[in-house]
């Protein structure tokens, strides 16, 4: 009987010790805490959605008069930058959507807005990429000087941390010239879907698609995209 007893608590040990452990700690901020904004993206709470204001300001862009710029403006006055940080760029879906901040408080959503819709965000549509020798990348917002992050299943902005497998990203390059967008940590993609039925898009991390369908997946690095000077003037 002793021995009966024995085995049995032996198998028990060895059952306990043999359960999986999921780590949950992979998708949560630095401080390993819940955000509290659910595990999809749900558009937050007490901020206006831009639309209105955003085609006011296009429409007054149209009638107001730009100074044309002289001849001696010092071109070498550009703040420089470190050499693996990129320009200010955009980054846009293959339906027109750019990455952008909507509530600005660390730990919120990253959304989607067209350009003519996020004309009111200034900087919180502008991204500087941060390259690493490993051929891994943090992407930065100016706006709030915050880094894209996995999740759960969609991507916030939170304080930068390159030691952060969440905050670092692969580039994978299509044939024309799109790129998909894999994160480090969560071994997903960001996603967006090719059809809105709202003014944003929602940005979400997916299976990442090889060899299959990936219109979706598909996103473009452009120059900022914001007001411009005419390209001539007519009397």
């Amino acid at each position: 009987m002793r021995y009966i007893f024995f085995l049995f608590a032996i198998f028990l040990f060895i059952a306990c010790s043999s359960t999986p452990k999921t780590n949950t700690l992979r998708y949560l901020p630095m401080n390993g805490e819940d955000l509290g904004i659910g595990s999809t993206p749900t558009p937050p709470l007490n901020e206006p959605i831009p639309n209105e204001e955003s085609r006011k300001l296009l429409m007054s862009m149209e009638t107001t008069k730009i100074p044309i710029i002289g001849s001696n403006n010092d071109v070498n006055s550009a703040l420089a930058i470190d050499r693996n940080v990129s320009n200010r760029i955009s980054i846009m879906s293959s339906s027109g959507g750019l990455l952008t901040l909507w509530a600005l408080e660390p730990g919120n959503w990253v959304w989607g807005y067209t350009p003519i819709d996020s004309l009111e965000f200034g900087k919180a549509t502008f991204w500087r990429i941060i390259s690493f020798p490993n051929g891994q990348v943090m992407i930065k917002n100016l706006a709030k000087n915050t880094c894209l992050q996995a999740y759960k299943n969609g991507v916030v902005h939170e304080l930068c941390d390159s030691q952060m497998q969440t905050q670092l990203w692969n580039i994978n390059f299509f044939n024309n010239q799109a790129v998909q967008i894999q994160n480090v940590g969560a071994k997903t993609c960001l996603q967006t879907p090719t059809i809105r039925t709202t003014t944003y898009y929602s940005i979400y991390l997916t299976k990442c698609a090889i060899n299959e369908s990936n219109l979706d997946q598909q996103w473009y690095i452009t120059p900022v995209l914001e007001e411009s000077n005419p390209i001539f003037f007519t009397k």
